[in-house]
Parts: structure tokens; sequence; C-alpha cells
């Protein structure tokens, strides 16, 4: 009796786990099936079952001394593919080896049904001598179960190459920088609170050189960087909703925009109320400048400046560009006037850029263009560096002579002398200044453009 018992207990046994299997390739076929593919979340909600890695830390109390704690084994499950990669590269860093996504399969409805997760180093490369490709085929491979989980169904855990062994070394793989999602909606709140990124190392603990931190600087400075490009998406429209606020409490505020072909914003021109009363008292002799691409978003920002009563610098206007052609500076200078009442500057001191000297032409034509004199004082010590150090009277007899002499036979004569003195008559950068040396004249001299 007890052995026919048994018998069919195995018998029950025997047809559950074929039912199972059944069921299993059943559910392989839903997930790969055609026109009526499996369609789903990526993920599987199940908040009150215990992770992987929980259960990993949990037995690793037990476990036998250096053995690793995350080891991969088949039929693992997970909620998501990333909490499988988190795992795995849990292990790897155990090992010493680095991890990435590799090849995957999803069906008609796009839905991802097996993924591998491999070594760094997976595959081969055309070029040999460079590559780090070491054909490796250590992985494990995921498979998708019909309540959305995932589980591990085969690990492959031979390694063609040596493993690293030092933490240092660890550093080096790519995803042993992965942040996990907590700590990067840490760091996102500390840089909204303008947190900088050596203050979020130190909170978060990241050091360089031997540390045993996973996380490294760079990893950190790269999450700060893609936060703050994903923060300039909706700048514009964040702009434009700080205008009309500015216009409810600034009637005289004036804005003009430019898009492209792909109704993307090319340029953007604005002068205030107040922008507008200095001009029309300060406004005779103005500046334009650009400074190059030193913002946030690495566009050139231009400034309209001039000097009141008081001598003292006041803002005339601002201009947003995306680059710096003679058309982009006509658009802007044009405007610039329009919003002004028609009225143009009597002289307009700029740096020696030749497509604002063009723009100028067109679209300011009664304007007088000089030349700023800081900033061809700047592109001389630039240019001129070596003449600087080699002799050290030069540049007192030059800044002398651009700043004090007003008389245009005399100044000429006294640049004659100074070329020859020094041995600059062939010098490029002296010689293009001479050519334009009308750019610094207001009265008789080229005075004008010391100005500022």
């Amino acid at each position: 009796m007890h052995r026919r018992q048994l018998k069919k207990r195995v018998g029950a046994c025997r047809a559950q786990a074929s039912e199972l299997m059944c069921q299993s390739r059943q559910t392989s076929l839903d997930l790969r099936r055609g026109p009526g593919a499996r369609n789903g979340p990526d993920y599987r909600d199940a908040p009150s079952e215990e992770s992987a890695i929980t259960r990993a830390l949990r037995r690793a109390a037990t476990a036998p001394l250096g053995a690793p704690i995350f080891s991969p084994h088949e039929g693992t499950t997970f909620n998501s593919h990333e909490e499988a990669r988190d795992f795995y590269n849990l292990y790897s860093w155990e090992k010493g080896f680095g991890v990435r996504f590799g090849r995957g399969r999803k069906n008609a409805s796009k839905y991802q049904t097996k993924l591998d997760i491999v070594f760094s180093c997976e595959g081969t490369s055309k070029n040999s001598n460079s590559s780090i490709r070491t054909d490796c085929a250590a992985k494990i491979r995921l498979h998708r179960r019909s309540d959305h989980a995932w589980y591990i169904s085969s690990v492959n855990d031979t390694h063609n190459h040596r493993l690293t062994e030092a933490y240092s070394e660890n550093k080096q793989w790519k995803s042993h920088g992965y942040i996990d999602p907590s700590t990067k909606d840490l760091i996102k709140k500390l840089r909204e609170n303008n947190i900088s990124v050596g203050r979020i190392c130190n909170i978060l603990g990241v050091s360089d050189g031997g540390s045993r931190a996973r996380m490294r600087k760079e990893s950190v400075r790269s999450i700060c960087a893609k936060l703050a490009q994903e923060n300039m998406r909706d700048d514009i429209g964040k702009t434009l909703r700080l205008l009309d606020k500015m216009k409810e409490t600034d009637p005289g505020l004036e804005v003009r925009f430019q898009i492209d072909s792909g109704d993307r914003l090319k340029m953007m021109l604005w002068c205030t109320g107040k922008n507008r009363l200095d001009y029309a008292t300060f406004g005779d002799a103005i500046t334009f400048d650009t400074t190059y691409r030193t913002n946030l978003y690495s566009l050139p920002f231009g400034l309209f400046m001039g000097v009141n009563n008081h001598f003292q610098s006041i803002v005339l206007g601002g201009l947003l560009l995306t680059s710096e052609k003679t058309s982009d500076f006509e658009w802007a200078f044009t405007n610039f006037v329009e919003i002004m009442g028609g009225k143009a500057p009597v002289t307009m001191l700029t740096d020696q850029c030749a497509a604002m000297a063009k723009a100028m032409k067109t679209s300011m034509q009664g304007t007088k263009h000089r030349w700023c004199r800081w900033h061809v004082l700047k592109n001389a010590k630039d240019r001129l560096g070596k003449v600087y150090s080699k002799h050290k009277r030069f540049k007192h007899d030059f800044n002398k002579l651009i700043t004090d002499e007003t008389n245009i036979p005399a100044f000429e004569k006294k640049w004659c002398e100074l070329v020859k003195k020094y041995k600059l008559v062939k010098n490029k950068f002296l010689k293009r200044l001479f050519k334009h040396r009308e750019n610094g004249q207001s009265h008789p001299s080229w005075v004008s453009f010391v100005l500022v």
C-alpha cells in the first residue's frame, strides 16, 4: 500500500512538473507571438517581495569566508532587468570585471522577452591592436516571465582574461561607476539647492585614488552634467514666462526673436524700459561685445553698454546668439536701432571682429566704428608676448603711443620709429593694426578707441 501511494505521488509530481514545463513553454510562446504578441510594463510591481540583493546580503552572514556575496544562479528572480544588472554588477565588482547590457529580443509589440548581461570586453574588434575586446563569453541570460518579472535562465562564469584584483583597478571598469536611482535623486536635489559638485562628492563619500567606494567623482560629474542638460530643455519656456512677468511690471520692455527652420530659437534681443531711457540720454557713444561661450549653454552672449554722467557703466540691451556671422550681427544691430526708436549711435566701439564691422556698414551706416582699446591691448599681449618678455620697455612705449599721441602725422612718425627700434617692421599683427588705424580715430587721432 505504501509503495502504491509513493508511485501515485511520484506520478502526480511528474504530471505537475510536466504541466509547469508546458506552461513555461506556453508563456514563452505567448511572449514571442506575432500580431497578438504580449505587451506590458518593463518591470514587476512586487513591493512586499524581498529583492535578490536583499536576500544575498541576508545570506552573506552564513556564507563561507571568501565566497562572493552576490553570486548569480539559474532561477534567481528580479523585478526588472535593471535590478538584475545591479546584482550582476555587484558580483563583477567582487570578482574583478565590468558588465554591460548585451543582445536581447523583442516581440512584435516591442516587448522585451530576453536579454543578456555580458562582460564589458565581450565580442571582437576589427582593430585588434587598440581594442580591449577579448571575446570573453562570460554572461548571464535573462528571460521574462508572464508576470513581467525576470529570471536568470543560464550563467556562464568562464573568463579568458585576467581578472582585476586591486580596488584601484576595479574602478577603471565603467559599470562600477554606476549610480543607483535613489542616489541620482539625492544628487538632483542637492544641485537644485546650488550645492557644488565637490560638496556633493564629500556628502556621498566619493573620493579618488585607492578608495573602496564604488562611486567615482567622474560619475558624479557626469550625472550633474546630464541634470544641467535636462534643466536646459525647458529653459526657453521658462525664459518666455519670465519675460511675460517682466512685461507686466515693465511696459517698456521690448523683446525680438529669430527662429530657424526647425522652430528653434536662433537669436534673442531684449531691452528693458530703463535701457531705452538710458539710451535716449547716453546713447551717443556705446560699446558692443560678446563673451565667447562662457555660459552653461555654450552660446555667445552680447551686451550693448554705455556710460552715464557719473562715468558708470550702464546696460543698454542684451543679445543671445547661436552663431557670430555677419547676418546675425546685421539682424541684431538693425533690431536694436528699431527698439531705440530709430536712433543709431554716433559711435560704437567693438573688438576687432570683421563680421561686426561688415554688419555695421549695412545696419548702422551713419555710425562711426571704432576699436576698443582694451581689446587691442589684450590682443597685443597675446600676439606680442615674446616681444614683451624680450624688451621690457616695449609695452610702455607701445601703450604711451596709442594712448597719448593725438596728432596724426606725429603718431605715424612715432609708429615707424617704434617698429624699427624693436625690429618689428615685418610683424603681421602690427602691420594689420597700422593698416586699420582709422578705426581708432574720432578726432584726428587714434586715441578715441582708448575710451574704454
